[in-house]
């Protein structure tokens, strides 16, 4: 074999070799950036600032009565999501349900607009865009209640 037979074959194979590690690089840097929003999401506490936030009992100046009512079945709610959050969907949307039964004689209309409206964006698309970009205004739409 001659020596440029040799050189192409090298560089062919150093070609495949840096595509193949590329794609394995790429591959591990997407799995660690989805388990990391995925562990956001798990730590304690998040599920019920994320809902209260949501519902937003204080802009509304609702008494603070309805507001610890919130907390507290939000609270409740978050260690059951904690606690299972390794389990099945179909048990994860059964106390979804639960929650949003058991808000929904505390909760004014806008509340419950947005309450709504958060969860049929989770039943499409479960890690759209996250919250903090709610407040944008190419967010806000005339035909969709606020969240």
């Amino acid at each position: 074999m001659n020596m440029k037979a040799k050189s192409s074959i090298i560089l062919f194979l150093t070609l495949v070799l840096g595509i193949f590690i590329g794609i394995l690089i790429d591959r591990t840097l997407a799995h660690q950036s989805f388990e990391k929003r995925i562990a956001k999401y798990r730590a304690r506490g998040t599920f019920s600032h994320m809902f209260e936030r949501i519902i937003e009992p204080d802009k509304e100046n609702i008494d603070p009565e309805q507001h610890q009512k919130i907390k507290t079945i939000l609270e409740k709610y978050s260690e059951k999501i904690y606690r299972h959050g390794r389990k099945s969907r179909q048990e994860m949307s059964a106390i979804m349900d639960s929650l949003r039964m058991e808000l929904d004689p505390i909760l004014t209309a806008k509340q419950k607009a947005r309450l709504q409206h958060r969860f049929e964006r989770l039943r499409r698309k479960p890690f759209g865009r996250p919250m903090r970009m709610q407040d944008k205004p190419y967010n806000k739409r005339p035909d969709k209640p606020p969240y």
